[in-house]
């Protein structure tokens, strides 16, 4: 029987988890809304733009040959358009025009072709190969049969052909009244025709909504084989080869918590089982991400097959690193997937077959580094791939993903385009160019994407996660930020105090409004006392670029923020508040209300170095202070389970006045270095949703001020970060600074809590 295509790969971070290929189920999905959202090829006229819809919706309706016969003659009207030649040799799969599909195959054209025309075109060979061997057999033993009348010879046809996986061709037999079959051949009859179907699911499905059709016949029909069985006392081991064949159903189906349970009740006796069902049952381990249950099933089967000379066995080499990458056992699970590449080189010599896993080897290389937060690594490899393979989807997608994790949503937007429009309906690649639309603030676009899909494909991982991610932001959350200060210059215990801010946001009132509550506190104590709160509300926009945030509040309070981004490099932020509350170093007056304006130039280059230059104008009674600071940071180290960065800030401060009640200089200028140090502590390895960061910082620079020689200063503190599941943040941390005022060094302590959640 040969190898189905089986999903082996656990993907771990947020959106991404390609399969080893990609089924009909994710090629052919909702052609009419699709050909809104992506750009048309330039050469493309229209009249050949409806007719691929239809061919499209014919092919979705089953109609497979009407379906193919538009999309030849499209392909011979249009051959610079590759699309057209690639979905033809898929629909002529689909409707079993083997022959036709491998008149369209060379060595060359198969290299270059995506991912899911080379599983076409494999399926075919396969499908030709044994057709013919069948046929072999079917004259050959038939024709016994009939010329010596013999039942006996028909059974025996009947029963070779269910041991070759062609119960189905003799399924009437199953049924039938002739008394030469006994009750453990029809049992053995039924449980090799659902089999059958199972192995089969992927070559028939078709139609992406009952893409599972053939797999729940299959299941169905094993069910009520293993019933008879019961029924009739049959022995152990015929049932438990039907529970099996469950397993592997219950995988492809995937319903994993099922195939689990039944290994276990079959491991538990010690049955005999195949190492197809030890195969799925380790790949249910591994979708369920118990990830050492998958291991010693896979590392069983390697020990078994310490040469990879088979696709099966390929498969269950990935399937290991796979379950080794899932326990953040790097170096490990990648020396295993170098020696799995070398293997399939060699195997790939003398098996067409093996290509696309080796090609893939490179695509789980890129996500693996990305993984471990290796992002310019995993970017710089993806783009010297697609210099010699630029054509393959996975890696179109993998630079994608990429991209969108470095914070540059449009380059990741340009990546899945590329990708779509060589495969127009791959489920990964539109969930990914939603993901980026929604980064770049298009809310529709995502909405619109992930409730098209939900419906029919909530069970695949992207779909999965982009619907999180959906009903994330469709809930209510809340933000909060507490600071609270001890000491002041020259005099400990003056300047106590705490400051708080919390928004409590509603769930959106339409695509890009939300509404908000708002709360101030300012408690003071020691030098003087005060207590004092403030509510208000307000509403955020956010937009395609753009973030708009309103506010007010008693006491006079009003605010608001606007962020607009230019590229994917440059953004800019303005602020502006009034009746703010702004607690000066040194306050002997507690606070002070003021009214600022900000504004900020920010640019990053993807996510490992980041900077602003800012100015700051803010009014007080009897003072005006005028601020411009400038700061750039350098990611220097990444791995895992730490990063290291370094950052350099520079800042001037004019007053206009000095006769205040709080430290005012006339002018100075500070000039400091920072080195930030962040190391997880732990992380929950099944859902990857749960982490625990450390963090520690030291500052060290100078300060100068008007009258006053260049001073030092310095700044050391603490911290620690929560990952709380998907969407929810909790962070503290402690700090002790060291600040020259009017000449004179003084220390004081500082601490922050901050958190963000949906509820």
């Amino acid at each position: 029987m040969p190898t189905n295509c089986v999903e082996h790969m656990n993907k771990i971070k947020t959106l991404l988890h390609l399969s080893c290929c990609i089924s009909l189920s994710c090629v052919f999905a909702s052609a009419q809304s699709q050909s809104n959202q992506i750009d048309s090829v330039s050469q493309q006229s229209d009249n050949g733009e409806v007719q691929y819809l239809k061919a499209i919706q014919l092919n979705n309706s089953k109609k497979y040959f009407e379906a193919s016969i538009l999309l030849k003659k499209l392909m011979l009207a249009y051959p610079e358009i590759e699309r057209y030649r690639s979905d033809y040799i898929l629909v002529a799969a689909n409707a079993n025009q083997c022959n036709d599909v491998l008149a369209l195959n060379s060595d060359a054209y198969f290299k270059s072709a995506p991912q899911y025309v080379q599983n076409a075109i494999l399926r075919c060979q396969e499908n030709v190969a044994i057709n013919e061997q069948y046929s072999n057999l079917l004259k050959s033993q038939n024709a016994v049969a009939k010329s010596k009348n013999n039942k006996e010879a028909k059974k025996k046809v009947v029963m070779d052909l269910a041991e070759m996986g062609l119960a189905q061709l003799s399924i009437d037999e199953i049924e039938s009244d002739d008394e030469s079959y006994s009750q453990i051949e029809r049992l053995k009859l039924r449980s090799k025709s659902g089999n059958q179907d199972i192995e089969y699911w992927e070559a028939n499905s078709g139609l992406y909504i009952d893409r599972y059709e053939n797999v729940d016949k299959g299941i169905a029909k094993l069910e009520k084989a293993l019933e008879y069985g019961i029924s009739i006392n049959a022995p152990q081991e015929n049932l438990d080869e039907i529970r099996g064949y469950l397993i592997r159903g219950y995988e492809k189906r995937r319903y994993w918590d099922k195939a689990v349970n039944l290994y276990v009740e079959l491991n538990l006796r010690q049955a005999k089982l195949t190492d197809l069902t030890r195969y799925s049952a380790a790949i249910s381990y591994l979708e369920l991400h118990e990830y050492k249950d998958a291991e010693l099933i896979f590392q069983s089967l390697a020990n078994e097959n310490p040469k990879i000379n088979t696709i099966f066995i390929a498969e269950v080499y990935l399937g290991l690193y796979s379950s080794i990458l899932g326990q953040n056992r790097f170096p490990e699970a990648h020396e295993l997937l170098l020696r799995t590449r070398s293997e399939l080189d060699a195997l790939a010599k003398t098996n067409v077959e093996a290509k696309p896993l080796y090609t893939q080897t490179y695509v789980e290389e890129v996500y693996e580094k990305a993984y471990q937060d290796k992002n310019a690594e995993a970017a710089e490899m993806a783009d010297m791939l697609l210099s010699d393979i630029p054509q393959n989807v996975d890696l179109l997608n993998a630079a994608g993903h990429v991209s969108s994790w470095q914070l540059s949503p449009r380059r990741a937007e340009n990546y899945f385009k590329t990708g779509l429009g060589i495969a127009p309906l791959n489920i990964d690649g539109r969930i990914g160019l939603a993901q980026a639309r929604m980064d770049q603030g298009d809310i529709k676009y995502f909405q619109n994407t992930v409730n098209e899909l939900r419906p029919y494909y909530s069970d695949l991982q992207p779909v999965k996660e982009a619907g999180e991610n959906l009903d994330i932001y469709q809930r209510p959350y809340i933000a909060g930020n507490f600071e609270w200060g001890n000491g002041g210059p020259n005099a400990a215990g003056v300047n106590n105090y705490v400051i708080g801010d919390v928004r409590a946001y509603s769930s959106p009132i339409s695509d890009n409004y939300r509404l908000f509550a708002l709360y101030r506190g300012l408690y003071t104590w020691s030098g003087a006392t005060l207590n004092t709160t403030s509510v208000g509300a307000g509403i955020r926009y956010e937009g395609i670029d753009r973030i708009i945030e309103l506010a007010v509040a008693d006491q006079g309070y009003a605010g608001v923020e606007a962020t607009q981004v230019l590229s994917d490099r440059w953004s800019v932020n303005a602020i502006y508040e009034r009746n703010a509350w702004f607690l000066q170093p040194g306050s002997l007056t507690i606070n002070q209300a003021t009214n600022l304006a900000n504004l900020n130039l920010r640019w990053h280059n993807n996510d490992t170095t980041e900077g602003f230059v800012g100015y700051r104008y803010s009014t007080f009674s009897g003072n005006v202070k005028q601020e411009v600071f400038a700061e750039l940071s350098q990611r220097l180290l990444t791995a895992y389970n730490y990063r290291l960065d370094l950052s350099g800030y520079f800042g001037n401060q004019q007053n206009s006045s000095q006769d205040v009640a709080y430290f005012s200089p006339i002018n100075q200028n500070e000039l400091s270095a920072t080195l930030t140090l962040r190391i997880l502590q732990w992380e929950d390895i099944k859902t990857k949703q749960y982490k625990f960061w450390h963090k520690l910082w030291g500052t060290y620079g100078g300060v100068t001020q008007t009258g006053f020689s260049t001073l030092p200063m310095s700044n050391y503190g603490y911290g620690q970060e929560f990952e709380i599941g998907k969407g929810r943040t909790l962070s503290w941390g402690v700090q002790k600074t060291t600040f020259p005022f009017d000449g004179v060094q003084s220390s004081f302590l500082t601490g922050y809590l901050q958190f963000q959640g949906q509820f």
